[in-house]
């Protein structure tokens, strides 16, 4: 299969559009896209590809075969390293949450098939995609993304591989799963255990982590009707604090927690709390975002 598929002859960047081609699905992807993806200058070597028959091309759109990926899969054998463009690349996408791709399907895919199939030559690299697939299956709702996304990391959890952080952000997985799946019926429990990971004295470069976890036990708390308003409060004054000492507070994040923390507040009668914790907020925005000729609204 090696020679019929000719798999000898291709140059070292033929073969790297090749390994990294392998994890498209079966509904192909835009030629452009792709070319992105994986940092190439133009579409030269993959027109190149498509003349070879390795790649269909159909109305921009780029397609593999079955037979050919098998073959790629096993003669070539994908590792992180040999995909790290295109691992950044996805990565880069799924962060940008505020931003709806029409091709997210086709992320997803993606990310889907590299979880199955790549060989991992860098943990690294691989966890912090999980991480930021798993956030980008929540956004839509992809629950069997998601699972998947647990097992593997729950794998690596039984060999002790994962680090305190990864371990945490296992439970904190499987609370948003849980909320998806099961309307909240363990979320808190799953928060509190990454919770109970982190530790009470985290360092610095948890701390963020462990804001965001206070922040979703006062959440799912709070939409589960089976705590009074001041415990909720103190978990959003908790993650206030944590991502205060990140230096990360004036950012989307604080903005939220501020506002919940003004909502307990408004709920406990602390109108005025409620309304100088906005205040804060609104100088500085004012401040650091409106332009000084402004002359509308805040």
């Amino acid at each position: 299969m090696h020679t019929l598929f000719r798999l000898f002859e291709l140059t070292e960047k033929q073969k790297y559009i090749m390994i990294n081609f392998c994890f498209v699905s079966i509904n192909g992807i835009d030629k452009g896209l792709f070319s992105d993806w994986i940092k190439e200058p133009n579409t030269n070597n993959i027109n190149d590809l498509i003349e070879l028959g390795l790649i269909k091309y159909e109305d921009k759109w780029i397609y593999i075969n079955p037979v050919i990926k098998d073959v790629v899969m096993a003669e070539l054998e994908p590792k992180v390293i040999d995909c790290k463009d295109l691992i950044n690349s996805i990565k880069a996408e799924c962060i940008a949450y505020g931003s709806d791709k029409y091709y997210y399907l086709i992320m997803l895919e993606f990310m889907e098939n590299i979880i199955d199939f790549i060989k991992i030559d860098d943990f690294e690299i691989f966890m912090s995609l999980l991480e930021q697939s798993f956030c980008y299956a929540e956004k839509y709702k992809k629950l069997w993304i998601m699972r998947k996304i647990i097992t593997v990391m729950r794998s690596f959890k039984n060999k002790n591989s994962l680090s305190i952080r990864y371990e945490a952000l296992l439970y904190m997985f499987k609370a948003q799963y849980a909320v998806l799946k099961y309307t909240n019926a363990y979320g808190a429990a799953f928060i509190e255990k990454a919770i109970e990971i982190i530790g009470k004295n985290p360092k610095k470069e948890f701390k963020y982590l462990l804001s965001n976890l206070y922040s979703n036990l006062g959440f799912y708390k709070q939409i589960q009707n089976k705590y009074n308003h001041m415990e909720i409060l103190n978990c959003y004054e908790k993650a206030y604090q944590l991502l205060n000492e990140t230096d990360e507070l004036y950012s989307y994040d604080g903005y939220v927690l501020a506002k919940k923390i003004a909502e307990c507040h408004a709920v406990l009668g602390n109108i005025k709390k409620a309304i100088n914790i906005l205040e804060l907020f609104a100088e500085y925005f004012k401040l650091h975002y409106i332009p000084q000729n402004y002359d509308g609204y805040i």
